[in-house]
């Protein structure tokens, strides 16, 4: 047995279906003119996607650890809808529509550590980052309307877990 040896891969992919919400409120004053202005942006994401991913999985000899890493791809296809409002002392609340249909990918990848991967008690460590694809912005720029833009937002994280079996 080489380095390959006891390697274990897992495939996977699937359908996905997400709902979202994003609620805004942005205002402030200008000073010296005695006017105040707030921004109330409401917007719902339906997203269907199509994920992707596959893990790796290698037994450490004579121990009870196991190493894993994994990727996981998804392709989003969205539908945002919602409104912004601009509220102007003086000129009352104007409200548009936006909307925007677009095609996102996402990702995310993971490491991790399991002591104890057939035992009665086991430990795992597992490290991920990645990308969200649909994050919904709402772009103002003062001379035409509003409109929203889908963006990435970055992700990363840790997790610790305890799992026993009995």
């Amino acid at each position: 047995g080489g380095l390959f040896h006891g390697i274990g891969f897992t495939p996977y992919a699937g359908v996905t279906y997400a709902y979202s919400s994003f609620t805004q409120r942005f205002g402030g004053g200008i000073p010296g003119f005695g006017v105040d202005f707030q921004y109330d942006t409401r917007l719902r994401n339906n997203a269907w996607g199509l994920m992707f991913g596959g893990q790796v999985m290698k037994p450490v000899r004579n121990t009870p650890v196991m190493l894993r890493a994994g990727l996981t791809g998804q392709v989003d296809f969205n539908r945002v809808r919602g409104s912004d409002s601009l509220d102007f002392t003086g000129f009352g609340s104007q409200t548009m529509q936006v909307s925007n249909n677009d095609t996102t990918f996402s990702y995310t990848a993971n490491a991790g550590v399991t002591v104890g991967a057939r035992a009665p008690i086991r430990f795992d460590i597992d490290f991920f980052g990645g990308g969200i694809g649909n994050t919904p912005v709402v772009t103002r720029d003062g001379v035409g309307p509003s409109r929203v833009e889908l963006e990435r937002s970055d992700y990363f994280g840790g997790m610790l877990r305890t799992t026993f079996t009995f």
